[in-house]
């Protein structure tokens, strides 16, 4: 593994890159973090040798420095970050959504009929029934959904 690292101004950052065969591993981050890595795959061994020379000139063309080779040493690839879970929303955000959701099953109906508006009314209930499911949930940090399923 050879490390790069560039210091100034209040820049600190480090580079490190490593060749296994036709994989390239590479490390990234501000000095004194973990960073971040990355691993690329090429068709062939001298294929990656030559990306991993021309990743070298870029880096020493900016500023950063060798600053070692650790023989043996090698670069942990971190898995992906998985996303962070949304917030919980806000009860007047939830009250907005649901209002939205209860107007679009609504409409859904004939206007006019009286089996629709009834249908709407009993619908309107179970969204409200809901709402307070979800809320107790959300608040349980369970996601159950939208309720409207006609």
């Amino acid at each position: 593994m050879r490390r790069f690292e560039l210091v100034e101004g209040s820049s600190s950052k480090f580079w490190e890159i490593e060749l296994r065969g036709s994989e390239i591993d590479v490390r990234w981050g501000r000095i004194g973090t973990s960073g971040q890595s990355q691993t690329k795959s090429l068709v062939t061994a001298d294929k990656a040798q030559a990306q991993v020379d021309k990743l070298i000139k870029e880096k020493t063309g900016k500023g950063y420095a060798e600053v070692g080779v650790v023989a043996g040493a090698s670069i942990a690839v971190s898995p992906p970050k998985a996303a962070a879970p949304a917030p919980p929303p806000t009860p007047a955000a939830a009250r907005r959504v649901e209002r939205a959701q209860q107007r679009a099953c609504e409409e859904s109906g004939a206007e006019g009929d009286a089996d629709a508006l009834a249908f709407a009314r009993a619908h309107r209930s179970q969204h409200l029934a809901a709402a307070s499911a979800r809320a107790a949930a959300s608040a349980a940090g369970v996601d159950h959904g939208s309720a409207c399923a006609r």
